[in-house]
C-alpha cells in the first residue's frame, strides 16, 4: 500500500527523522507494530512446524522493522525472537534447524555493524552514531503527565484526561507533532489513577493466565514473551490506544483462540470428530 501511494505521488514511501525512516502507508511506528506483529506470528509458525517459509517471512517483517528506524520494537523483537529460538521447546523444530537461522542474525548483525558508517543516513544507524535521545519529546511531556496523576494519584480525573492534558494545538503539542504520553503507565495514571491502572494490569494478567494454561509448547512461550514485551514497551510507547494495538490483540486472541481448541481436541477428540 505504501509503494503504491509514493508511486500515484500522494505519501512519500521514505521520510526523514532523524534519519531516513520507511513508513509504508502511515507512521514509521505504525508501521513498525504491524512488522512487530508480523515476526510474532512469523516465529510461532515456524517453531511450531519448522518451515522454511515462515523463517524466510520472518527475516522480511525483521527488515521492515529495522528500516523503520523504530528502536523500542526492534529492540523487543530481537530479544523475543533471540530467545524463543534458543529455549522454546518445539518438537517440529529441533535444536539443530535453528542453528543456520541464529547465526544468520549474528552475521547479519556483524555485517550490519561494519557497514554502520556507510548506512550511517537510516534511522537506527543515525541513533547509534549521535546517542540520541528525547527524539518524542517524553522529556517535555512526562513531567506534565507526571503532575496531573500526582494531583489525584489514586483515581485519577477521568477516562480520556490525558487526552485533554496537552492540548493539541498548544506550542509543545505542535513542536513535539504529538500530545501523546509515550508511556501508558502515566497515561492510565491520569485517567485512572493508581486503582484504575492496577485493576487493567491485573485483568490483563487474569486474561493472559487464563489463556495461556491452554497453550503448549513454543506457542506458550512466545506468546509469553510477547506479554511481556508489551509490557515492557508500554513504557515507552502508545501501546493500547493506537490502531495498532487492534493488530496485536487481534493475533494473541486468535493464537487464544486456536490453543483452546487444541486443548479441547486432547481432552474430548470424540467430540472434536463429530464437529469436524
Amino acid at each position: 500500500m505504501g509503494a503504491c501511494l509514493a508511486l500515484a505521488g500522494w505519501r512519500p514511501l521514505i521520510v526523514e527523522g532523524a534519519g531516513l525512516r520507511l513508513q509504508g502507508a502511515g507512521h514509521p511506528a505504525f508501521l513498525a507494530a504491524f512488522a512487530m506483529v508480523g515476526s510474532y506470528a512469523a516465529l510461532i509458525e515456524f517453531l511450531r512446524a519448522g518451515w522454511w517459509r515462515d523463517a524466510a517471512l520472518l527475516a522480511m517483517n525483521v527488515v521492515i522493522l529495522l528500516l523503520t528506524g523504530a528502536r523500542a520494537p526492534l529492540a523487543i523483537t530481537a530479544v523475543v525472537i533471540g530467545l524463543s529460538l534458543v529455549f522454546a521447546p518445539s518438537p517440529g523444530l529441533p535444536m539443530v534447524r535453528r542453528w543456520p537461522l541464529l547465526l544468520g542474525g549474528v552475521v547479519a548483525l556483524v555485517v550490519l555493524a561494519l557497514l554502520s558508517g556507510e548506512l550511517a543516513d537510516l534511522r537506527v544507524f543515525t541513533l547509534l552514531a549521535t546517542e540520541a535521545d528525547n527524539l518524542s519529546g517524553r522529556d517535555e511531556i512526562w513531567p506534565l503527565f507526571r503532575a496531573a496523576r500526582n494531583a489525584s494519584p489514586w483515581v485519577g480525573w477521568g477516562m480520556g484526561a490525558g487526552k485533554m492534558l496537552v492540548a493539541v494545538d498548544r506550542p509543545l503539542a505542535l513542536r513535539l507533532g504529538t500530545s501523546a504520553a509515550h508511556n501508558e503507565y502515566l497515561r492510565l495514571g491520569v485517567d485512572g489513577g493508581y486503582l484504575g491502572l492496577g485493576l487493567l494490569v491485573l485483568l490483563f494478567m487474569v486474561w493472559g493466565v487464563a489463556h495461556l494454561r491452554h497453550l503448549r509448547g513454543s506457542d506458550r512461550f512466545v506468546t509469553l514473551l510477547v506479554l511481556i514485551g508489551l509490557a515492557v514497551h508500554s513504557y515507552t510507547d502508545n501501546t493500547l490506544i493506537a490502531t495498532t494495538a487492534s493488530v496485536l490483540f487481534a493475533w494473541i486472541t486468535a493464537v487464544f483462540v486456536r490453543g483452546t481448541r487444541e486443548a479441547q481436541a486432547r481432552d474430548h477428540p470424540e467430540r472434536e470428530n463429530a464437529l469436524s
